[in-house]
């Protein structure tokens, strides 16, 4: 596996972290990842995108640390990669939500590059979509948020949900059918609740548990 080494909160990432101080929330909105290097003395704190994206992955993995870091994940699958690449560059894209009282959205940032890594030499070599070459993995990533700032953890629902973290919830999955409710006090802690509309799809893979459609 490559090495991030150069791993850095963005000149324009502690701009938002300092909205985020002030009383934005913190939201993660993709991971990136590019084949790019680094131009000769370009410090990678000065970037304000990915030297040359491949692809954006949706966050599907949102979990807070004790030391103010935060983990971010997302599922890599190579389905739409036409040719090979050095997979050189890991990057977190985020804004700041300012919320109203009653949690209604007053305002936004723009969409920023919070964090940015290059493997540089290190690099792995990602394989185009071939019936050889079929990927589909979990990728996160560990940035800096500190302690103070608010962060929104929550996943969108139409996401890749991996074994590792149905694992984690201790429990397992429910499925609510359609036309049909479990209120929210009623529902077990560890479990995760799917409710049902027009129809769902439940993909299996070896790295990929579910996938909801």
């Amino acid at each position: 596996m490559g090495s991030f080494a150069n791993n850095v909160i963005t000149d324009a990432g502690r701009i938002l972290h300092a909205d985020c101080l002030a009383g934005a929330v913190f939201t993660p909105t993709r991971i990136v990842i590019g084949s790019g290097s680094l131009p000769s003395g370009t410090a990678p704190a000065s970037l304000t995108a990915v030297i040359t994206p491949v692809k954006s992955l949706t966050i599907n993995k949102a979990q807070r640390t004790p030391d103010g870091k935060c983990i971010f994940g997302g599922v890599y699958s190579n389905k739409d990669v036409t040719k090979d690449f050095y997979f050189r560059e890991l990057a977190l894209y985020a804004k700041g939500v300012y919320l109203n009282e009653d949690g209604s959205v007053k305002s936004e940032t723009a969409e920023t590059l919070y964090s940015y890594g290059n493997a540089g030499s290190t690099a792995d070599l990602m394989r185009a979509y071939s019936t050889e070459h079929v990927v589909e993995r979990q990728m996160d990533l560990v940035c800096w948020v500190g302690n103070t700032a608010q962060v929104n953890l929550t996943i969108a629902s139409d996401v890749y949900v991996t074994r590792e973290q149905i694992a984690d919830l201790g429990g397992g999955l429910v499925v609510i059918p359609i036309g049909e409710d479990i209120p929210v006090a009623e529902r077990k802690a560890g479990f995760l609740y799917f409710k049902e509309k027009n129809s769902v799809t439940l993909q299996v893979t070896q790295e990929i548990g579910l996938k909801f459609e």
